[in-house]
């Protein structure tokens, strides 16, 4: 149950994902500032690397540790420090420049626009932040959010695939801690009642770096994102949804597409994407709004012409005035 008192799933559920974990039962050690893209590009371009925040006495940049402890981490993550491990404001930045830097530079080599989607982290929302995108990465629209309160049920990292690094990182502290068992029981000849060498917060550091970029790859390897997307109907497909052109006019499209059937939104079993959202009640919808447009456009253009003829007009009535005063000018110059 969550800190209210409530389920966190639907009943029967074969995984449980505690989405809003108490935090104050133990102090934060890390944080998986996680970006990842839909669908990834033949080129790569728009494969991003995981960004861990681990807590230290105050922010530092990953590239500032130690340089010993550093080249044990993997390579496939990005690190920083924060004094809670929190993604706070400059942590975030950091993420963005470390992360998105590269897919920014891309995008202005080949013309294109990138859109991020984000949770309503109030770190996310800050003036400081909204600056960085729009002078930093001109390349990106303006990041959008997911509605509030409800990051547990449509935010594709907290629904979908964080658990799965969640799990990687619990799966390979255990195997270590299995491992330091053997040898302290083989350094005891066997004997029960061993003293397991304890991991240090730098031991963690590595194993989790390790764990969380490992867990990555495969993910971006796979059609796992996409999932995630589509099952937080995040971003669907449309082509039925699209005007038919004059090639295929005798070509019925079908009311929804079938990936309008694997959404799945957690605390909503009842929830019916496709029903909701098939062609006959979105294309009215969609109508509706583009001639909502068109009037607004066409009440403007009106506005407008109106304005041309006003001026006109105040321009046709002021004339005799003008001319008067032009009469009285020329008077007054010949008599000077």
């Amino acid at each position: 149950m969550d800190r209210n008192g409530r389920t966190i799933d639907d009943k029967g559920s074969i995984e449980v994902y505690d989405a809003v974990g108490n935090d104050s039962d133990t102090k934060r050690f890390c944080t998986l500032n996680l970006f990842g893209g839909m669908m990834l590009r033949g080129d790569m371009a728009n494969q991003v690397k995981p960004h861990l925040v681990f807590s230290a006495s105050k922010f530092r940049a990953g590239e500032d540790w130690d340089e010993e402890e550093r080249l044990q981490w993997d390579p496939g993550v990005i690190v920083s420090f924060q004094e809670n491990a929190w993604v706070d404001a400059q942590t975030h930045k950091y993420g963005l420049e470390k992360i998105l830097r590269p897919v920014n530079d891309h995008l202005e080599e080949v013309g294109m626009k990138g859109l991020v989607i984000e949770d309503n982290l109030s770190s996310h929302k800050t003036d400081d932040v909204f600056k960085f995108w729009e002078e930093e990465l001109r390349n990106f629209l303006p990041p959008k959010f997911v509605p509030a309160s409800m990051t547990e049920t449509i935010q594709v990292i907290d629904r979908h695939i964080g658990i799965l690094y969640k799990r990687a990182v619990y799966r390979a502290m255990r195997t270590e801690l299995h491992k330091r068992l053997s040898e302290a029981r083989a350094a005891a000849g066997g004997a029960e009642g061993v003293t397991v060498r304890k991991m240090t917060p730098r031991d963690k550091r590595i194993i989790i770096t390790k764990a969380v970029a490992d867990c990555h790859r495969k993910l971006t390897a796979s059609d796992s994102y996409l999932r995630a997307f589509i099952a937080t109907a995040t971003w669907m497909p449309v082509s039925h949804l699209m005007e038919q052109d004059d090639d295929n006019n005798d070509v019925e499209q079908p009311s929804n597409a079938p990936q309008d059937y694997q959404v799945s939104l957690q605390h909503l079993s009842d929830y019916n994407y496709a029903q909701l959202f098939c062609k006959e009640k979105i294309l009215p919808e969609i109508q509706k709004m583009n001639k909502e447009k068109e009037d607004a456009i066409a009440v403007e253009q009106q506005r407008q012409a109106d304005m041309v003829v006003a001026h006109a007009e105040d321009i046709r009535m002021m004339q005799q005035y003008v001319n008067k005063a032009a009469s009285i000018m020329t008077k007054f110059e010949v008599r000077l």
